[in-house]
């Protein structure tokens, strides 16, 4: 190997080092998510719900009901329950609890709701929207992302990046140290 294509070899190397370095790093200010749920109740009733959470913990959750016409349904009653998966629920008034709840209310245009919580914790949240409308209920779920919390699977898939780009970069090392070790004899003298 020569040393231009050793130097070549050794940027794109670091150049992965890098922008593995960038992403992991990334996990501590991922943007916070914006979760979103459709459903339809058996008698046509249709549910939309779409939720935006705040890095300060805060989510806002619009909900839009229409009949099976697609008309606006006015009247409904709505509530959302929220559950971090794992978190310690709090008996009394010390410790965090993993349960949130809030109610819709009307938007201001018919079949338009809207409801805001505030998560008392970083992390993915189970969210349940519950409807109730002309004895028709349906249920609607979603998953939030309060904070920018990266998911298990985006962590392990940007950590074996970064252990992939490390590991290129030490390869890349060894093959020049044995390189420069032998000397071929005629191609600069020899060892």
């Amino acid at each position: 190997m020569n040393d231009a294509a050793f130097s070549a070899g050794m940027r794109s190397s670091a150049i992965r080092v890098a922008l593995a370095a960038v992403l992991w790093l990334g996990l501590l200010v991922a943007p916070a998510g914006a979760g979103s749920a459709r459903a339809t109740g058996a008698g046509g009733l249709r549910a939309e719900v779409t939720g935006e959470a705040m890095q300060d913990g805060r989510a806002v959750y619009t909900l839009r009901l229409t009949d099976p016409a697609g008309v606006p349904v006015a009247g409904a009653r709505a509530r959302l329950e929220a559950e971090l998966p794992g978190a310690v629920y709090a008996t009394s008034g010390a410790g965090l609890s993993g349960l949130v709840d809030g109610t819709f209310a009307p938007a201001g245009q018919p079949g338009l709701y809207r409801a805001e919580v505030r998560y008392p914790a970083r992390g993915i949240w189970q969210v349940r929207v519950e409807v109730e409308v002309a004895g028709q209920r349906l249920v609607a779920s979603l998953t939030e992302n309060v904070g920018g919390v990266w998911s298990e699977e985006a962590r392990g898939a940007v950590l074996l990046g970064f252990l992939a780009a490390i590991t290129s970069l030490w390869m890349g090392l060894s093959v020049r140290r044995r390189s420069a070790a032998v000397r071929v004899p005629g191609k600069g003298g020899s060892r």
